[in-house]
């Protein structure tokens, strides 16, 4: 094609398919794409959909889709500057044809500023530093020593074993880094965000302790080199000057690190110069002093000890010489933290190009130059160096020479005419071995002073991270407002330590918290890796799970080995910060495997219930009780949870008339979770939207809970407004009792004096507890926000609304949440349906508020239960009320449970009382067993049959009456109160066959007179028990009764609300119960 011919312009060649002969090429093929080239205004014209369809191929094509292309974007913290939010589901499937094409949220890839930082490679950005920490002042300081006491058999023993938990714990390190991308924080961030906060808080706590100890220990590392090599001289010219001299230089460091100033990478590479020129000048200084003829003791100057190259001198240092107080453990404990700084560099995860990839690669290869470069100056030492010489009798030996003391009041020789040199007895050997001094001391005093820096910034660092993730109480005001606040405490614990003015006698307490940090992050891996969640996806592989675990466990074994007090107060204060979390519970979210070790443990449990027979001595009440909104019905809950209460199930069931949209169901679970959390009620909470209340009764009966773990009782309220209520309403509740005895589960109907719903007097408890200074969660997640994006989210830059105010939502409710019809979204719930006993029907929603999408911890200070409820204008409530509301809450004194035990329907009417009864709140009541009798000339005979039943149940009971007069015909005034009741529901004759509502008050139901007469004996039964309960059970704190049976097709639904409002009218606390006619209790062992 020419550049004459149509469509042959520049801008359209490109979209130009020619077919031509395949190439052999790789199977998949990606261009990188500059982002930069796309300026702002260049993508807003991307935006833009042209009008001419000719063009459109020339267009991006994530313009002409509502889809979301896969993108990194996507997945980012919402924090993040440049995340971008796919549409949400209803975006993608409601019809919103008529809104506007979205314009992009996403950011230019120019203007996030931690783009403009330079990103470091391994090399340069883990390599150098880890190595700079690890030629440290022990490096120098105590590496001779190290061989000097231990030998070169034991002293290289002593160096594998550091660096092969170092190299373990590498490994560990490596795995968690390339298990996504690294936020930094080092090892607080590594294990809390791998473990959970109960074992990442106490290890934080303890990391950033021991970063304050390794500052100290950096300083009195400088400090005596000057002290002991340039005869400073202040006060003793010892320990006293070492610590004048320490506190001295960590206020200098402190006022550096105050101002903000980090050591940049081209100070790490001079410094690191420096330390790779030093350790050549060191082996340049062991061939040197094999070359330079030895000196004569009586011309020469005196003896230090350095020898040359000599076989003789390998095979006296070969084997252990300690001094008096060492062993190998002490000395272990002195050298270890040599190797501490390993994991430097993934402290810095930010400033690295590809983190997954440079830690891994950084961290290991600078361990391996490191542990081979205290190997080969530690053998190169031992074979130049004799290990104790006193020049002032030019005396040497290889068992050496008693060297000064070296405890907490060890006073430093500085009279060059009495040191013992040597390389047990001089701490600055390798200055002797150096080649050039001035580079020794130079490396000394660089290494020394940037690893304190680094310290004396890491530990505040860690702290304030602690402090801003809330976890453990008083600590948010470190976290917050200036940067000094944490630098208050680590400052002042690390001069504490500088105090100690000793080095050999603070090494073996830092190296116990490390070694605790190290064996954390190795059983992290471990348990990572095997409980296997999906998100554990590491793509470094060359770890193993047993290689982890065998490293916890070395790491913990070595610790008490050095120091077993240390090591014991060490895990005693990890075990005191750990139950202090699980004392909390701090609503956070990072992922942890401790959370996916719950989902496994739950899981397998469930499963294995599923091989376990069902056995009636194992049977448990599992209950779902239809509440609405769990604040709706204290009392109905707390009821419920009476009987469940540590022992079964308990399900909150949640019934609405209308479909609810996804951002106000996930408001709903949040809001119920809260309060069965604040209330301290163990239940679950779930919600079906169903126009029919039966309907959505029979939806949560069978599909709430798996497995053995579901419901085998149904509880509700009674309806006391059924004579206002709607044919419809009153023949759904009426099917709710027929339907689940059609799935052959139990029943209960629970009628209290007040009713049970009271969502239009209380306030919300969110509310309450925010009026009252307690922090409580976000009601909602903000859409497409997962797990790992909402812990770090923000709410400035989403919309989500929840139910803020009320159990309800107000007909005023936000457009956003309408229904496909164009009516408003109106959340009945359950309580719509059936009323927990006032009569009436609360249809009025509360308003829906955005709230933000960040989570707060929740923070429940003890309450009293006053203060969890409180009226709609934030006053207290009536006392009377409160009672109401709070009387299944309160403790029962000297009252009496009344069990009608009339039926036999498997023994539920009866264990039911007896689980209420062996509750605190009513271990006082005792229990009155009703029942019936068949004979009356029988009567002794069956009390002690009763009688016996219960023994043998186990139950106990204060009194066992058997009823006689059941048949007997009630009273008059009794038939008056039923025919009132009755009266306005009655007509002459059978209602012709109808579609709408019936003749009679308002859209009620009918009673004929045929019906009546079929019925009349049943119903009499139930006015005489209606006098036997007024004249035994009057003054009872809890009546509990079979719940008569609605045989289908002969009683109707006003029929048997009328028996049961026969009961229980004017009764105490009224429990109607069903068994499904099978046993629940037995006599059997």
């Amino acid at each position: 094609m020419t550049d004459k011919e149509p469509g042959g312009d520049a801008d359209t060649a490109p979209d130009n398919v020619e077919l031509m002969e395949p190439k052999k090429m790789t199977r998949f093929k990606v261009n990188k794409v500059d982002l930069s080239l796309s300026s702002p205004e260049e993508l807003n014209k991307l935006c833009d959909i042209p009008e001419d369809p000719t063009t459109n191929y020339a267009k991006s094509f994530r313009h002409f889709t509502r889809e979301a292309l896969p993108r990194l974007d996507n997945y980012r913290n919402i924090m993040s500057i440049q995340a971008v939010y796919r549409p949400t589901l209803d975006d993608l499937h409601e019809d919103n044809s008529a809104a506007p094409p979205c314009k992009s949220t996403s950011v230019p890839i120019d203007e996030d500023p931690e783009t403009k930082q330079e990103q470091l490679g391994w090399f340069r950005g883990v390599y150098i530093k880890n190595l700079i920490h690890l030629w440290g002042i022990i490096f120098y300081l105590r590496l001779t020593w190290t061989l000097g006491q231990a030998g070169i058999l034991e002293g290289l023993l002593i160096i594998l074993t550091s660096s092969g938990l170092a190299f373990v714990t590498a490994l560990s390190v490596s795995a968690i880094s390339s298990n996504g991308l690294a936020q930094g924080g080092g090892a607080y961030v590594m294990i809390s965000r791998s473990l959970g906060p109960e074992f990442g808080a106490s290890i934080g706590l303890i990391f950033s302790f021991a970063n304050s100890m390794l500052t100290s220990l950096c300083i009195i590392g400088v400090s005596e080199l000057v002290v002991t090599s340039f005869s400073l001289h202040l006060v003793d010219g010892g320990v006293q000057d070492i610590r004048i001299l320490g506190v001295c230089v960590i206020f200098v460091l402190l006022c550096v690190a105050l101002t903000g100033v980090t050591m940049g990478y081209r100070i790490r590479l001079a410094v690191f110069v420096i330390l790779f020129l030093s350790i050549l000048n060191i082996l340049v200084g062991t061939i040197l002093s094999t070359l330079s003829p030895p000196t004569s003791p009586n011309t020469g100057p005196p003896d230090r000890g350095l020898h040359g190259f000599s076989l003789q001198l390998l095979e006296d240092n070969l084997f252990s010489s300690y001094s008096p107080g060492n062993d190998f453990f002490t000395v272990l404990g002195v050298y270890f933290p040599a190797i501490i700084g390993f994991l430097n560099g993934a402290n810095c995860s930010k400033e690295l190009k590809d983190p997954c990839c440079d830690i891994p690669k950084g961290t290991l290869r600078a361990l391996l130059t490191g542990t081979l470069s205290y190997i080969v100056v530690g053998l190169t030492s031992a074979a130049v160096m004799v290990r104790s010489v006193n020049p002032a009798s030019s005396t040497s030996s290889s068992e050496g020479l008693t060297p000064p003391t070296t405890g907490l009041n060890a006073t430093l020789v500085t009279d060059s005419s009495t040191v013992v040199y040597g390389l047990r007895n001089y701490f600055e050997s390798l200055e002797l071995i150096s080649a050039f001094s001035p580079l020794f001391y130079l490396a000394v005093l660089t290494s020394g002073v940037l690893c304190a820096l680094s310290s004396l910034q890491e530990a505040p660092r860690v702290f304030r991270l602690l402090a801003k993730d809330g976890l453990y109480p008083y600590m948010g005001w470190f976290g917050a407002g200036s940067t000094w606040r944490p630098y208050t405490v680590t400052t002042g614990i690390a001069v504490v330590f500088i105090l100690v003015g000793n080095l050999n006698a603070l090494a073996p307490l830092i190296a116990t918290p490390f070694l605790a940090a190290y064996a954390l992050v190795n059983f992290s891996v471990f348990h990572a890796s095997l409980i296997k969640p999906i998100g554990w996806r590491p793509t470094f592989k060359l770890y193993n799970m047993w290689l982890s675990l065998s490293g916890a466990i070395l790491c913990t074994v070595v610790m008490f080995l050095i120091c077993w007090i240390t090591a014991l107060l060490t895990l005693i204060l990890i075990l005191a910060l750990y139950l202090i979390i699980v004392y909390r519970k701090p609503d956070v979210n990072w992922g942890s495997t401790a959370q996916a070790q719950t989902y496994r443990s739950a899981l397998e449990a469930v499963q294995g219930l599923n091989h376990v027979e069902e056995h009636v001595k194992n049977y448990q009440p599992q209950i779902l009780v239809l509440t609405g909104l769990p604040s709706a019905r204290p009392a109905l809950i707390d009821f419920a949870s009476l009987i469940s209460k540590n022992i079964s199930l308990l399900i909150c069931g949640h019934i609405t008339k209308v479909k609810v949209p996804d951002t106000l169901r996930k408001s709903l679970y949040d809001k119920a979770r809260h309060y069965l959390s604040v209330h301290k009620i163990k239940a679950f909470y779930n919600h079906v939207d169903e126009d029919e209340f039966d309907v959505g009764a029979k939806a949560l009966l069978q599909c709430s809970g798996m497995g053995k773990l579901k419901p085998n009782l149904l509880m509700m309220g009674y309806k006391t407004s059924w004579t206002q209520a709607t044919r419809q309403e009153l023949q759904m509740y009426f099917n709710v009792i027929h339907m689940v005895l059609d799935n052959y589960k139990s029943m209960c109907i629970l009628r209290v004096r007040g009713g049970f719903d009271y969502s239009s007097v209380l306030a919300d408890t969110d509310v309450v507890l925010a009026k009252s200074g307690v922090t409580t969660p976000s009601e909602s997640l903000s859409r497409n926000v997962s797990a790992s994006q909402f812990s770090h989210a923000s709410s400035s830059s989403d919309s989500v609304t929840s139910v803020h105010t009320s159990p309800h939502l107000n007909h005023e409710t936000n457009k956003h949440h309408q229904h496909h019809d164009g009516k408003h979204l109106h959340l009945h719930g359950s309580e719509h349906l059936h009323n927990g006993g006032d009569g009436k029907t609360n249809n009025n929603l509360s308003k829906v508020h955005p709230v933000p999408a960040f989570p707060a911890p929740i923070i429940v200070a003890k309450k009293s239960k006053q203060d969890l409820y409180k009226a709609k204008d934030g006053s207290e409530l009536p006392k009377e009320l409160f009672n109401t509301i709070t009387q299944f809450q309160r403790k029962q004194y000297k009252g009496t449970i009344d069990v009608w035990w009339l039926y036999d329907d498997g023994g539920l009417t009866l264990l039911l009382p007896y689980i209420i009864s062996t509750r605190h709140q009513w271990s006082s009541c005792k229990l009155r067993v009703f029942a019936l009798a068949n004979k009356k000339e029988e009567l002794e005979f069956e009390q002690r049959n009763i009688a016996s039943l219960l023994a043998k149940f186990r139950i106990d009971y204060a009194d066992l009456i058997l009823i006689t007069t059941i048949t007997r015909r009630p009273h008059e005034e009794t038939v008056e109160f039923y025919n009132n009741l009755v009266q306005p529901f009655l007509i002459s004759s059978e209602p012709p066959e109808e579609t709408g509502p019936a003749p009679g008050p308002g859209d009620a139901f009918t009673i004929s007179q045929s019906e009546l007469a079929v019925l009349r004996d049943k119903t009499n039964r139930q006015l005489r028990l209606r006098e036997l309960l007024l004249e035994n059970s009057l003054d009872s704190d809890l009546i509990v009764m079979t719940l008569p049976m609605p045989r289908k097709n002969i009683v109707s639904a006003p029929i048997y609300m009328s028996w049961l409002e026969a009961l229980t009218r004017d009764m105490p606390n009224f429990l109607l119960v069903r068994g499904n006619q099978t046993s629940v209790l037995t006599f059997y062992s």
